[in-house]
């Protein structure tokens, strides 16, 4: 879960998405399929690894009603997570904070599934790298842009010339003159 955490918040963050983007030659469809063979992938597997990690970790029950009950509450909080993710928390905080939560849920989820003994470093290493995430996630979109919403990111940038352009979406929407 830890890994998954942090693939998710790295993978996902704004820097991360802008870097490999611009810097891949090829193609549009294969610097998709690569992004997602790299990040969304590996992430999306061991995310679907939480039900058999919480089977194993409730392993004193019956495994068969375990599972059932695992899988049902899995499939509705599926349900929810991608509804309550896209028409609230991206609608009204924007994809950044969408990423950084789901990140910090999985981390959350990690620090309690673990019953090993408590590992200072490994932890604190832990906690600095999710540290470093939201602040790829949420501090890099406060710098680069004005506004950002679920549908739109609003960036000024300035020109030698004394103008400023208004970019939405990465693309130029309009000039002034000062």
């Amino acid at each position: 879960l830890r890994v998954a955490a942090l693939f998710l918040g790295f993978g996902g963050s704004m820097l991360m998405v802008d870097a490999f983007f611009s810097i891949t030659p090829l193609p549009p469809i294969l610097q998709l399929f690569i992004f997602c063979t790299l990040f969304m992938v590996p992430t999306t597997f061991l995310i679907a690894q939480t039900v058999p990690l919480l089977i194993n970790f409730l392993g004193d029950q019956n495994a068969a009603h375990l599972a059932g009950s695992a899988l049902k509450w899995s499939t509705i909080g599926n349900v929810f997570g991608g509804l309550v993710t896209t028409l609230v928390i991206m609608y009204w905080l924007g994809f950044a904070w969408a990423i950084t939560l789901n990140a910090l849920l999985l981390a959350t989820l990690s620090f309690i599934l673990n019953t090993d003994k408590f590992d200072f470093n490994q932890n604190s290493i832990f906690v600095g790298l999710l540290a470093l995430m939201i602040w790829l996630n949420l501090g890099y979109e406060q710098h680069i842009f004005v506004k950002s919403t679920a549908y739109a990111n609003y960036q000024i940038l300035h020109d030698d010339k004394e103008g400023r352009y208004f970019i939405n979406n990465r693309s130029n929407a309009s000039y002034t003159d000062r």
